[in-house]
């Protein structure tokens, strides 16, 4: 195990405990607080900020060269995984819960929130994303200024919608359909079957439920 109460892994002001977590820090590696094994085991250059919890909680996250890793909150199993930032940052982000945000590979994002298990779990690239709920809008790969807020909201989108909001729970949790974007769905099981379409505004509760095209 690492245990460091007192800063003495890294630069100043880092907790540290757990195996191999915060493995690879180095003397530039500041202010992170990072709890369970394998949490920022790959974090190496001057990530600071951080507060990683959970099981490989910003697990395999670095900065790189010319990048950075900064003031993240990954809480859970999982959260906030990723790699060697390719470009831009990974900063600025929040990941509550297991596997939440946990697909960014080398993608970078900022500002970034998703908090529920599986939160956007499969996001990679999409930017502006806000996910709370169980599994809420977990298959979004590279849609990017998604709002989904509820259990299971925007749960089947998987590629690239964008620019839709889904707030309860069931909202939209059928939609699917690269490239469809601006749907607003409010209440609970609102355009639940919705599947394809644009541009549609849906309030109340299972309003449009049977709509399925739009």
């Amino acid at each position: 195990s690492r245990i460091s109460l007192s800063n003495n892994i890294g630069a100043a002001s880092n907790t540290v405990f757990g195996y191999q977590a915060a493995n690879n820090f180095s003397s530039n590696n500041a202010s992170n607080t990072v709890i369970g094994h394998g949490a920022m085991d790959a974090a190496d250059g001057t990530e600071e900020g951080n507060v990683a919890i959970g099981i490989n909680a910003m697990g395999g996250v670095d900065e790189g060269g010319s990048t950075s890793a900064d003031y993240n909150v990954a809480i859970g199993v999982i959260a906030l995984n990723g790699g060697v930032v390719g470009s831009s940052e990974l900063s600025k982000n929040v990941a509550v819960g297991a596997y939440a945000v946990s697909s960014t590979s080398t993608s970078p994002q900022i500002g970034t929130v998703g908090v529920g298990y599986q939160a956007l779990a499969a996001l990679t690239s999409g930017a502006g994303n806000v996910a709370v709920g169980y599994q809420a809008a977990d298959g979004i790969l590279t849609g990017a200024q998604n709002t989904a807020i509820g259990y299971q909201a925007l749960t089947t989108a998987n590629g690239s919608e964008s620019k839709n909001t889904a707030v309860g729970n069931l909202a939209l949790t059928s939609f699917d359909a690269d490239g469809d974007n601006n749907n607003t769905a409010i209440g609970y099981g609102a355009g639940a079957s919705l599947s394809t379409g644009e541009d549609n505004t849906i309030v109340g509760s299972g309003a449009l439920i049977g709509l399925q095209t739009g």
